[in-house]
């Protein structure tokens, strides 16, 4: 339909099966992804007979981790949340073998899930995105630019901070919202 590669990010439900032996594997995601008919489908389709092994998990709380710039400022306070995520986890389903990391969010806190769960795969969907895309990539030149939306609880001077603290230079340029009357 359009002749620039168009490359899809979905979770690596096969391969954590694989990793994950004859354990579970826990699917972490948005509310709104693990809680959808289009996620349950797919799922069963890339687990097939294996279904019963793969759990949708709503991580959101974790990616309210990220978004609140905690995992940069609060490591401490993080850790423990994320050791708690992963106790209600293990109560719920005691079998989990791996873990995707299937929201844009949760590979920030790679590190703290591997306290936590030192002994289980973690995979992160963008993984077989990038082999894919680096392939095509050719040397250029081009120009990035930080469009951010703001509201009183994420401004973008907060986000700028997390950009500092991650080292990366990019100039933000606040995107106002358009509302309907």
């Amino acid at each position: 339909m359009v002749s620039v590669p168009v490359f899809g990010v979905h979770p690596p439900v096969r391969e954590a099966l694989q990793r994950a032996k004859e354990r579970d594997v826990a699917v972490l995601g948005v509310q709104s992804l693990v809680e959808s008919a289009e996620m349950r489908t797919f799922a069963a389709a890339e687990a097939g007979e294996q279904v019963d092994r793969v759990h949708l998990v709503n991580a959101s709380p974790l990616v309210e981790l990220v978004e609140s710039g905690a995992f940069l400022f609060d490591h401490i306070g993080v850790q423990e949340k994320v050791d708690a995520f992963v106790s209600a986890l293990d109560a719920r389903h005691p079998g989990i073998g791996a873990m995707t990391l299937s929201s844009t969010h949760l590979p920030w806190l790679r590190s703290f899930l591997e306290i936590s769960a030192p002994e289980r795969p973690l995979l992160d969907p963008l993984d077989s995105v990038l082999g894919a895309v680096v392939p095509l990539a050719v040397e250029g030149q081009g120009q990035i630019l930080g469009l951010v939306t703001e509201n009183d609880r994420y401004t973008a001077n907060d986000f700028q901070r997390m950009l500092e603290k991650l080292g990366i230079t990019l100039p933000l340029h606040v995107v106002s919202r358009l509302t309907e009357d």
